[in-house]
């Protein structure tokens, strides 16, 4: 990890830009990695009398961002509005040092809500396997099964004499099952279980529910925790939702395009909402991704995008989306909106 270091003579407002850097880099990571810049975070600090004070005083602003951003519904564009405006030239004494406050506010917007809700969760944390962001990881389990895990992903294993059971807790698997008669193999998340009766097939966990995709012979899905229902039969080639202990429609998809692409990092987006796509995107990224959720929610999106390359990723929507703007504020915080000619 690099870390920010200050220069003889840095200004007080190079200080100040540092800290917020050091405070945004604590929502990056795996908890490892989170753990370890918590630690240079306090060496920094305890390098002068100057760096404590900046810290302090970024870390006090903290629940005054989370004021503001709950007092705007979760909406993040007054704060940056008030973040461009900050930063506007400004022939004014002082102004140098509001900017750099106004930066520092813009990357702490929300970040205990980002470390609470969307990075690492103690379920995450706890999970017997687990991948850290923009990391993809695969193991071969007991029974002989492989299992795959894509970014920011986390699954627990129960196994015994009598079942074969993985609890996704949140993000994307890729699983490639054992035949063993004896014991069923099941993907168990929040809105429902999944038996296979075959050999591979895909399960995301996200906000929206979990998607099911099969790539090869089926399975047996049960939704919700309703165990009178008839089981549904997902075969090779079609995609169902599982969401509020309901399966929504069956789609078609096709099969081999889609493992192919999720071997090779890539994000496929076949008329997708493009607010879906950066959703796909911000587990893959380190920091967070912010975006005027009204402007972009007509936009669909048919693309190919590298998972492993995210900035890569953004500037392909760009060049695909006329009018998009891409404001990246800090190698952690990014906004995106529509640029008010378009």
């Amino acid at each position: 990890m690099r870390e920010p270091t200050a220069q003889p003579g840095a200004s007080s407002e190079d200080i100040t830009a540092m800290a917020a850097d050091w405070i945004v880099r604590l929502s990056a990571g795996d908890a490892a990695q989170q753990q370890e810049t918590a630690a240079a975070f306090a060496r920094w600090q305890g390098q002068s009398r100057q760096h404590a004070q900046a810290a302090r005083e970024l870390q006090g602003v903290l629940a005054h961002c989370e004021g503001l951003l709950h007092s705007a519904q979760g909406d993040p564009s007054p704060l940056l509005a008030g973040l461009e405006a900050a930063m506007a030239p400004s022939p004014r004494p002082g102004r140098g040092r509001r900017a750099v406050a106004a930066l520092a506010l813009a990357c702490c917007i929300g970040l205990p809500l980002w470390l609470g809700l969307q990075a690492y969760p103690a379920r995450y944390l706890l999970a017997d396997m687990r991948t850290a962001t923009g990391h993809w990881d695969a193991r071969t389990l007991a029974d002989g099964s492989r299992l795959l895990l894509s970014g920011s992903s986390a699954a627990n294993f129960h196994f015994d004499a009598q079942r074969r059971t993985v609890e996704l807790v949140q993000g994307e698997l890729l699983v490639e099952v054992a035949r063993d008669p004896a014991r069923p193999f099941v993907i168990q998340t929040a809105d429902g279980s999944i038996r296979a009766l075959g050999t591979r097939f895909l399960v995301r966990r996200d906000r929206a529910g979990t998607l099911v995709s099969m790539l090869e012979s089926k399975v047996s899905i049960q939704p919700g925790a309703d165990t009178t229902q008839a089981p549904l039969v997902l075969e090779a080639g079609q995609r169902v939702r599982l969401h509020g202990g309901a399966a929504g429609p069956l789609e078609h998809i096709d099969a081999a395009a889609l493992e192919r692409a999720w071997r090779r990092h890539q994000l496929v987006s076949n008329a997708r909402p493009l607010t879906e796509v950066l959703d796909e995107l911000n587990r893959h990224r380190p920091g967070r991704i912010l975006y005027d959720q009204a402007q972009l929610a007509g936009l669909h999106m048919t693309v190919v995008l590298p998972l492993d390359d995210t900035q890569r990723a953004l500037q392909l929507l760009v060049d695909g989306v006329p009018g998009l703007r891409v404001r990246q504020f800090t190698p952690y915080l990014t906004y995106i909106d529509l640029a008010p000619a378009s």
